[in-house]
């Protein structure tokens, strides 16, 4: 990751000199090539967010060289960073796009991308990139001659990043509002503003900073008569320019050095000047900055009385103010147009375009207290924006807390369940583990009495066989004891039969009583002995 940065910063600087030290359209093309390779070597299309910075920086550093180079490497960005949803990249790229076009003074394309880009900064809550369009606004609306809106969104800019505490973003925002009060006469304004940029700048050792404040002071000091000074102060934010390879603030320094000149009555040092900085302005495509020229040289040509060569460069500082619609611009042209036909003896075109320079000045001045009213409204803008978005953080503060509150709730449900449903699983083996056993107990159960039953069927079988050998051995011994029983019964009945029943007192029924005791005797006895004993067998007489 660090070897990354390091590569990225060194490209930078790599393609910075050779695109600020090359004259040739094909040699810049080339290091612009030659930087996106670098950055693609390393880089993850499909992800990669250092990329699409790298992208973003890259066109941001060709700015004041080419700003072409700007708005298509720009381009590039924005793709990468849209199919990504690279939301803080797709805001920085559009943001470039339209300062690539502000240096080309395409001022209606210029404020096309910072409005998208505002749309996607304020949907997205990106507080430094809003802060930046605010800026990139405030310029264009400067640029349009449009000082109130201007002001406007320069003062949004400056308290976003006061509350942001971005010093050098700061000390942007109070140069831009300098530049306004400098266009509007409010000199002191003006010079309080640059001076407090200017150290800032030099803290934080910011040569581009500090070069664009000590062009911006000389301009001032011009309009203080302070024309030395001014020269001097040119001349030091030339030295930085060079040596940091500034092109677009060079060209300015010299356009600045050409006025200083010209106000010094030095007017060949401020043709010279003057020349070069609109040669330099025409290859970067700063229409603006051409058109000032222009004006100014024709101030030089009005000063040597060539009025011819002064209405040359009238005409063409007018026709690129009126293209890029710069009000400021165009009222200064009618002056020179003013000037130029008085000083040659035209009346009727002096007086025409009098009129016409009265009316765009008239619309150009704004009183102090349209100052203090456009500040009012800013801060009660911002201040309204900021209850906004507080209102919106605490309602997204309530919603995440009623989301939090609902996810403790559905956890806490989801642990109860998972403790009912530990407990029912817990439940569940034990009354498995129960029935299992109570099933294994069944089934011993089952065997014992399929064992019993097996063994009760070979026990009836063996019972119902020694129950027949009983009967059979229970006949034999009931048929022996009708036999010894029935005997003695034969002998009694025999004796009874030989009882003389007519006549009892026959001497032969005695002998028969005495015969009849006997048997009865003996069949007394034979019953006892088959009580005492059943086996009893009564042995027969031989």
């Amino acid at each position: 990751m660090i070897n990354k940065i390091i590569s990225i910063v060194m490209l930078l600087c790599v393609c910075l000199f050779i695109g600020l030290n090359s004259n040739a359209q094909t040699q810049k093309t080339d290091s612009i090539h030659q930087a996106i390779l670098v950055l693609e070597k390393n880089a993850n299309f499909t992800s990669d967010t250092n990329y699409i910075n790298g992208l973003n920086d890259l066109a941001s550093a060709y700015n004041n060289v080419n700003p072409d180079s700007t708005i298509s490497i720009a381009l590039s960005s924005l793709g990468y960073s849209q199919k990504n949803k690279f939301y803080k990249g797709i805001c920085e790229s559009l943001r470039i796009i339209g300062m690539g076009f502000v240096s080309k003074s395409e001022y209606t394309h210029a404020l096309s991308y910072f409005n998208e880009a505002l749309v996607v900064a304020e949907k997205n809550h990106l507080e430094k990139c809003l802060g930046k369009v605010y800026n990139n606004l405030g310029i264009v609306y400067k640029n349009w001659g449009d000082y109130p809106k201007a002001l406007a969104y320069h003062f949004k800019a400056l308290q976003i990043r006061e509350k942001q505490g971005d010093s050098k973003a700061i000390a942007n925002s109070l140069g831009n509002i300098a530049i306004i009060y400098k266009n509007l006469n409010k000199v002191n304004l003006s010079l309080t503003n640059y001076v407090k940029a200017l150290k800032i700048f030099e803290s934080q050792e910011d040569k581009l900073g500090i070069s664009s404040c000590l062009n911006n002071i000389a301009n001032v000091y011009i309009m203080q008569n302070l024309y030395a000074q001014s020269i001097y102060y040119n001349l030091r934010a030339l030295r930085i320019q060079e040596e940091i390879g500034d092109k677009k603030g060079y060209a300015y320094s010299l356009g600045y050095l050409g006025v200083g000149n010209y106000y010094l009555k030095h007017y060949s040092d401020a043709i010279n000047y003057l020349d070069e900085s609109i040669i330099l302005n025409d290859e970067i495509g700063d229409k603006y900055a051409v058109a000032e020229s222009y004006e100014q040289l024709n101030k030089v040509y009005q000063a040597l009385k060539n009025y011819s060569k002064a209405l040359e460069c009238i005409d063409k500082a007018m026709n690129l103010a009126k293209k890029i619609g710069h009000k400021q611009l165009i009222a200064n042209c009618y002056d020179g147009y003013y000037n130029i036909y008085k000083l040659s003896n035209q009346p009727i075109l002096a007086m025409s375009n009098l009129e016409q320079r009265v009316i765009y000045y008239d619309s150009l001045r704004i009183s102090e207290s349209q100052i203090q009213l456009v500040q009012l409204q800013s801060k009660y803008e911002y201040d309204l924006k900021e209850s906004k978005l507080l209102a919106e953080q605490k309602q997204k503060e309530i919603d995440i807390s009623n989301q939090l509150r609902h996810q403790r709730i559905i956890i806490w449900l989801g642990l109860l369940i998972i403790l009912v449903g530990s407990i029912a699983i817990r439940q569940i083996f034990k009354s498995r583990k129960k029935l299992q056993e109570a099933y294994n107990n069944l089934e011993e159960a089952k065997n014992k009495i399929s064992a019993l039953n097996s063994n009760l069927q070979e026990r009836v079988k063996e019972r119902t066989i020694n129950l027949e050998n009983a009967n059979d051995k229970l006949k034999e011994h009931i048929y022996s004891i009708n036999h010894i029983i029935r005997k003695p019964l034969a002998n009694i009945l025999g004796i009874i039969n030989l009882v003389n029943k007519e006549d009892f007192s026959d001497p032969a029924n005695l002998e028969s009583i005495e015969l009849l005791e006997k048997t009865t005797k003996q069949l007394d006895e034979i019953i006892k002995e088959l009580n005492n004993n059943p086996d009893y067998k009564i042995k027969d007489d031989k």
